[in-house]
């Protein structure tokens, strides 16, 4: 049985499916969360003007139970304003971790990275 737990929310997404979590870590706000095995997924909705991308300074929690990284990469690419990738020899397997820490640590720990844009060499 796939069961993520942070300090403020549980999800249990049942047996076969891995799950995902994301939530403030100071003040315990549901920032997201995810099923996989079938793909489904929630984010709160936003007050007008307000961002879903994560603070690069902010403390966030995330846990995750036998989740592929592909999905990982899925899970979070709405919540980051960059395009995630797999770090070299991390894609086969499942993640289950639970992780406090910016964003940068949360990615570190979880062996994905932040792809940066190749500039087009100019003429």
């Amino acid at each position: 049985m796939a069961i993520c737990r942070t300090t403020h929310w549980e999800l249990n997404c049942g047996r076969g499916h891995g799950c995902a979590l994301i939530e403030d870590a100071t003040t315990g706000d549901l920032l997201g969360w995810g099923c996989y095995s079938t793909r489904s997924s929630g984010r709160p909705v936003l007050k007008e003007g307000r961002s879903r991308h994560l603070g690069p300074r902010a403390k966030y929690t995330f846990c995750c139970t036998d989740m592929k990284r592909e999905d990982l990469v899925t899970e979070l690419a709405d919540l980051v304003p960059f395009k995630l990738s797999i770090e070299r020899g991390k894609s086969r397997g499942k993640v289950t971790k639970c992780i406090t820490g910016t964003v940068d640590e949360m990615l570190a720990a979880l062996g994905l990275y932040r792809e940066i844009p190749v500039k087009a060499k100019s003429r």
